[in-house]
């Protein structure tokens, strides 16, 4: 996993909003097994975002359900 994330930051930032269940469910597995400390940085900055953007998705799908869209 520390090839995965120690790729360009701006590629995880895209892969986050992107994908952002799957995004977070592979940040946590990166911050279980990176060991380079940049890897485990962006594992952390995946986690979050991703936690973030598919929190968003979800009470956007909510919220469009309960208008009739």
């Amino acid at each position: 996993m520390n090839g995965f994330f120690n790729s360009n930051i701006v590629i995880l930032i895209i892969f986050s909003f992107c994908c952002g269940p799957l995004a977070f469910i592979l940040g946590i597995v990166g911050l279980i097994t990176c060991t380079d400390p940049v890897a485990k940085r962006n594992a952390l900055v995946v986690t979050i975002l991703g936690g973030i953007f598919g929190g968003l998705g979800a009470v956007l799908s909510i919220f469009r359900s309960s208008l009739g869209y």
